[in-house]
């Protein structure tokens, strides 16, 4: 019989180990395991709640693309893993500028 955490994730690809829920997520809104490894290998990645977020913008597409990796059809592609490298979830994020740090930027001087 298998222990929890073995029926919770599963491994996928090169290293990669996925929660149930990042599996189920990436299923229902579309985002190929192939994308998923690109926003970790290219992404900008930013640490914040105990979490590492992989975000492929179009910085990054475009940076990428004058090197002839083609990532476009992936822009906005999150990817949310936790410290151990295990993803949580995925999703397409549509407005990336909601993801700057507000508050910072509206502090007095």
């Amino acid at each position: 019989m298998q222990s929890p955490t073995d029926q919770a994730t599963r491994d996928i690809g090169l290293d990669l180990r996925f929660t149930f829920h990042a599996l189920r997520r990436s299923r229902t809104r579309g985002i190929p395991h192939r994308a998923i490894e690109a926003a970790i290998e290219f992404g900008m990645k930013r640490s914040t709640c105990g979490a590492d977020f992989f975000t492929l913008g179009w910085r990054e597409v475009r940076l990428y693309a004058e090197l002839g990796i083609d990532l476009s059809r992936w822009v906005g592609i999150e990817v949310v893993c936790a410290r151990s490298g295990e993803v949580i979830t995925v999703y397409r994020n549509k407005n990336p500028r909601a993801l700057r740090d507000k508050a910072g930027r509206h502090q007095a001087a």
